[in-house]
């Protein structure tokens, strides 16, 4: 038994086919950026901060770090986690304003 296909249809099943695989291919190469490992001049790249600023992070152990030898190397996955860790909420002042308020207040009527 021969099965002839005209062309149109068999590029019609490789788009679809390539529809189907798109994201997949893309996922993986996310995976593989997220897991890379970063030498201290990509990190400095990375974090926009100076090389001295993270062998200081390194020697106070701040940042996940790994030490081959006389090499160090960051997988950006834990920087990146690392990073959520590091954001502080402002404080509301508003709140402390008042509460030194009440406290002068008290002191005025003692």
């Amino acid at each position: 038994m021969k099965l002839e296909i005209e062309q149109t249809d068999i590029e019609a099943i490789a788009i679809r086919v390539a529809e189907i695989l798109k994201p997949m291919l893309s996922s993986t190469a996310g995976h593989k950026e997220k897991d890379a490992l970063l030498d201290v001049v990509q990190l400095a790249d990375y974090l926009n901060v100076s090389k001295a600023w993270v062998y200081d992070r390194i020697r106070d152990n701040e940042i996940p770090h790994y030490k081959f030898g006389k090499y160090l190397r960051f997988r950006k996955r834990e920087i990146d986690k690392w990073i959520e860790t590091q954001s502080f909420k402002p404080f509301q002042s508003l709140k402390v304003i008042k509460h030194v308020r009440r406290i002068t207040d008290y002191k005025s009527v003692v």
